[in-house]
């Protein structure tokens, strides 16, 4: 992502679903994982912020307010989103919660 994009969504070629999306604030993320149309993960997040403490993040044009316990870094997301559009199984890049 670059730094004008605060959403993104990423399938695998060829294929709807698995897909995940990226919304990030400053250097912080949250990811979400669809397994199919009536699925929505998110993945842990890695406590660098308070698990009682919300931040909004962009999804869209709505500024959505995510707890601690399922935001991450940027680069974790990035790190994760990445792996998954080159092939790697998600449940191989962290755990994810069921919403």
């Amino acid at each position: 992502m670059n730094e004008d994009e605060a959403y993104r969504e990423v399938s695998r070629q060829g294929a709807a679903y698995p897909m995940m999306s990226i919304s990030t604030a400053d250097d912080l993320a949250v990811v979400h994982l669809f397994r199919d149309a009536d699925s929505c993960f998110l993945l842990d997040g890695d406590w660098v912020v308070d698990e009682d403490t919300s931040r909004d993040f962009r999804i869209f044009d709505t500024d959505v307010p995510f707890g601690g316990a399922f935001v991450c870094t940027a680069i974790r997301a990035q790190t994760v989103v990445e792996a998954f559009a080159r092939g790697t199984d998600p449940d191989e890049l962290g755990s994810w919660t069921l919403l």
